[in-house]
């Protein structure tokens, strides 16, 4: 799909570019964002300058980063050591999405869209995961169960996508 309105397209590099005015979008993987017209759309803020590592590991947790692929998570199945690990490649074939699909499709999107079919919406509330919101003056850290709600103007979903989950095990 083309978005034949975007007429600005911004390589985020820090927390400062991380600016979302009406009209404009965060761009991780975009497989939802161009599998339709946008015609509110204008600007794209691509995540991808933001040189986030997929997954970092810490002794208590694991942060998962908004940009890490839905291939990427599914391959901790059979890296990590933990109880929890084969959920990850689990959640990932509960998309029932392609190869191609996965090779882009990312995390933080589908969490931040909120969508039924969420599958990595399970996976992070099901291991009581954070996301870490990031914006242009801080952030906040929302439980990863919100998208069990409908979105209200306190939602974080609008800078959700330009997040980095912290998902504790």
């Amino acid at each position: 799909m083309d978005l034949h309105n975007i007429t600005a397209y911004d390589i985020a590099r820090d927390r400062a570019d991380l600016t979302f005015e009406d009209g404009a979008a965060p761009l991780g993987g975009g497989t939802w964002l161009f599998s339709e017209p946008q015609p509110h759309l204008h600007r794209l803020v691509d995540l991808s300058g933001l040189d986030w590592p997929a997954v970092t590991r810490h002794p208590d947790a694991l942060e998962i980063a908004a940009t890490c692929t839905v291939e990427q998570l599914a391959a901790l199945s059979d890296e990590a050591e933990h109880p929890a690990a084969p959920l990850f490649r689990q959640c990932a074939e509960a998309l029932l999405a392609s190869w191609k699909i996965w090779k882009r499709a990312t995390v933080g999107g589908n969490i931040c869209l909120s969508f039924p079919a969420g599958a990595m919406i399970s996976l992070a509330t099901a291991l009581d995961a954070d996301a870490v919101i990031w914006t242009t003056d801080g952030g906040s850290r929302w439980p990863t169960s919100f998208s069990e709600s409908p979105p209200t103007p306190s939602h974080p979903a609008r800078s959700c996508e330009a997040s980095r989950s912290r998902c504790t095990l």
